[in-house]
C-alpha cells in the first residue's frame, strides 16, 4: 500500500529483516494530538467556544530496524462522552477535524479520544481533556 502525501508517496507496508538482529522488522503507527488539555468559555462567541485539537501521525518500526522519516496530519473519530456539553468534528476534513466547541458547561475536565487507522496498522488512540466553563 502507498500513501500519497502532497506530490509524493509514503510507503506504508513491507517486510524487512533488521541488520542488527535478523529479526522481522514490523512497523506501525503513532498519534500526537494537541493540546493535550484546553478550556474555552460555552457563553463566548466563536471562536471563544471553540478548541481545536490537531492529531499527526508518524511511523514506529522495530528495535533496530529503520523508521521511516515521515509525518501526517490525521483525521481521526472522536469519542465524545458529553454530546450535550461538547460537540466535536470527526470529519475527514482537515480542517475541521477536531474542532470542539462548548455547548454547555462541564463538570470538569472532559476526556475526549481519538483513534486513527492508517493502511493494516492496529489503530493509534491519544486521549485529550477539555473544560467548558
Amino acid at each position: 500500500m502507498v500513501l500519497t502525501v502532497l506530490f509524493g508517496s509514503i510507503p506504508l507496508a513491507g517486510c524487512a529483516v533488521s541488520a542488527s538482529t535478523s529479526q522481522e522488522c514490523a512497523s506501525g503507527i503513532t498519534m500526537k494530538v494537541t493540546p493535550a488539555s484546553a478550556a474555552a468559555d460555552h457563553s463566548q462567541a466563536a471562536p471563544g467556544d471553540q478548541v481545536r485539537f490537531q492529531a499527526v501521525v508518524t511511523p514506529t518500526s522495530s528495535p533496530g530496524c529503520a523508521t521511516p522519516a515521515w509525518a501526517m496530519t490525521a483525521t481521526p473519530t472522536w469519542a465524545n462522552p458529553d454530546p450535550k456539553d461538547i460537540s466535536i468534528d470527526s470529519s475527514s476534513d482537515t480542517s475541521k477535524n477536531g474542532l470542539a466547541t462548548c455547548l454547555g458547561p462541564t463538570n470538569g475536565p472532559v476526556t475526549l479520544t481519538a483513534t486513527f487507522t492508517l493502511g493494516t496498522n492496529p489503530p493509534a488512540s491519544q486521549a485529550v481533556t477539555l473544560t467548558c466553563k
